[in-house]
């Protein structure tokens, strides 16, 4: 059963190693998003340096709660603590 469930899955080609023109086009903009928002870091956070300059920080902690859907085969829904 288990192997079959796995077997469903999408398999790993070699196709895979290559981004479409669409992807490429698409990443090339997430770059100059990411690169604009590091470029704006210091000014939003009021320090002198930019968040690649600097080592990490944790200025804020959060509590979430995850959801396992129901229809996820059962080897995806274990979770090692």
């Amino acid at each position: 059963m288990l192997l079959d469930e796995i077997n469903s899955f999408i398999k790993y080609a070699s196709t895979f190693d290559e981004l479409s023109a669409q992807k490429n086009q698409d990443l090339g903009k997430s770059n100059i998003s990411v690169e604009k928002f590091i470029k704006s870091t210091s000014k939003l956070s009021k320090v002198n340096d930019a968040t690649r300059n600097t080592h990490a920080k944790t200025y804020a902690t959060g509590k979430i709660s995850l959801k396992i859907e129901e229809n996820l085969p059962y080897f995806l829904t274990e979770i090692d603590a």
